[in-house]
């Protein structure tokens, strides 16, 4: 699976609500209605490369699908081009998978998850620690079945909530087994974990997973105690967060 369409899926609504916050206060209902609806094609966009639906017989092709909803983005970000130059700009950001690698620490490790019609995509980039050998990575995991996932999270959550010492151990365990093959890729050598997480994954405190044994007290240790770990919108929520700070930074330096 392209982790390119799952950038774009997670990084329409940040581009659009990017965009709406520097308009002009007297905008027109319509320019911000445009810049509505370019979130909305980009993510129907990003649907259709991460699962594209079977066509129905003597429908448009899915080739031809992508191509109607290109042709309508690029005549909206024409017209905000024309209306509203000062802003566009940040409206039409795009986040590559390079850009992603490039603005992730050293060391850290980014888990970026998106549920798409009931399953669960997984991408996991990497960067090596200053002066480790390898180079920054992404991996694809399928995840499965997000219906799947959901009985071990309520139980998780459950015992969590009943302050159940037992339940929580053996509801994180099972569910830990579940996330083994994204947290032992995300974890190998990271300082810092990163978090987007998706559908009912997104309920749980992942920092709170159990984490093998605690070295003082032979008890389960949680997973926060192994490195921080700091929820983000995604690997295009990185790009976008560094790309604004760099332009805060530009202004204070021409100040």
């Amino acid at each position: 699976r392209t982790y390119a369409a799952a950038l774009a899926w997670k990084g329409a609504a940040l581009r659009a609500s990017a965009a709406a916050q520097q308009l002009p206060g007297d905008a027109p209902q319509g320019l911000r209605d445009v810049v509505l609806r370019l979130a909305e094609l980009r993510q129907a966009l990003a649907h259709i490369y991460l699962s594209a639906p079977a066509p129905k017989p003597g429908g448009p092709s899915v080739r031809e699908q992508a191509e109607t909803l290109q042709k309508e983005i690029g005549t909206l970000q024409a017209m905000l081009a024309e209306k509203a130059p000062d802003f566009a700009a940040r409206a039409f950001l795009e986040v590559k998978r390079e850009d992603v690698q490039q603005v992730l620490p050293e060391g850290a490790a980014l888990i970026d998850l998106l549920e798409n019609e009931g399953n669960l995509h997984v991408w996991v980039t990497s960067t090596p620690p200053s002066g480790s050998p390898g180079a920054s990575s992404v991996k694809y995991f399928p995840l499965g079945k997000a219906s799947e996932l959901e009985p071990l999270v309520a139980s998780f959550r459950e015992a969590l909530e009943k302050d159940d010492a037992k339940g929580w151990e053996d509801a994180g365990a099972a569910l830990t087994r579940r996330l083994g093959p994204i947290l032992a890729p995300a974890l190998e050598g990271a300082k810092t974990l990163y978090l987007s997480p998706d559908g009912a994954l997104a309920t749980i405190p992942w920092g709170l997973l159990p984490d093998g044994p605690s070295t003082s007290s032979g008890q389960p240790g949680f997973l926060i105690e192994r490195l921080p770990i700091e929820q983000v919108h995604g690997g295009a929520g990185l790009v976008m967060a560094e790309r604004t700070a760099g332009e805060k930074r530009g202004e204070g330096l021409i100040a």
